[in-house]
């Protein structure tokens, strides 16, 4: 029974319903928010090709959005306690500091992506660690919108997920956080899907003492 009902029943409000004649707005369509499947993450690292292969790795297991993958030096990853810090982030080629204090942060690298950066280090060598992590050829920043479109959206379609996109990445690592209990640890087997190199942190002594700043 409603409030108005009530009153009058009781004769504390003898006139009309106010409420009369009020329209009520349209409901909006909400867009359905899409994440993927243990099974589409497999099927998506086995079509794309690096540097894009390794971007949306990173976005899954660390819920990094794309403009702090893309703003991601190598002084920003250390690959001794596998953690890395977030410190700038790229949009539309220009670097700016992230939004808010919140935003710098120290996130710690599952074994999986730890292994496939190791290897992009040992590629890197005899260069500054403050050299992009992902860059085009003449060390430029990658455009997050040709990515996009060259590679994961094609991917994307190739698999069922047409919807897929960067923020899909982001999604999709907190549905999984939720799921394995704010611990992630992935339930999908990476290995086949990733560069293969047999280093280790050793290999690196001079950067054995290289610490993320907190």
């Amino acid at each position: 029974m409603s409030v108005f009902t009530t009153a009058k029943k009781w004769n504390f409000f003898l006139g009309q319903n106010p409420a009369l004649g009020v329209e009520l707005p349209e409901k909006s369509v909400v867009r359905e928010k899409h994440v993927l499947t243990p099974s589409q993450i497999l099927q998506l690292l086995a079509l794309l090709k690096e540097p894009c292969r390794t971007m949306v790795l990173l976005g899954l297991l660390t819920g990094l959005r794309v403009g702090e993958i893309l703003g991601l030096r190598w002084k920003d990853i250390d690959l001794i306690s596998g953690q890395l810090r977030v410190e700038q982030t790229i949009y539309r080629g220009t670097t700016s500091s992230p939004k808010t204090q919140g935003s710098r942060r120290t996130l710690p690298l599952p074994q999986p992506i730890l292994q496939t950066l190791l290897t992009l280090y040992e590629h890197r060598l005899g260069k500054s660690d403050f050299d992009l992590v992902f860059s085009t050829s003449k060390g430029t920043p990658l455009s997050d919108t040709n990515l996009l479109h060259r590679e994961l959206k094609p991917s994307g379609r190739k698999i069922g997920t047409p919807w897929l996109g960067w923020h899909t990445l982001r999604r999709t690592h907190a549905t999984l956080l939720q799921v394995a209990g704010r611990t992630l640890k992935p339930s999908w087997d990476t290995r086949n899907y990733l560069p293969r190199s047999k280093s280790t942190p050793c290999r690196y002594p001079h950067i054995s003492g290289r610490r993320s700043k907190t």
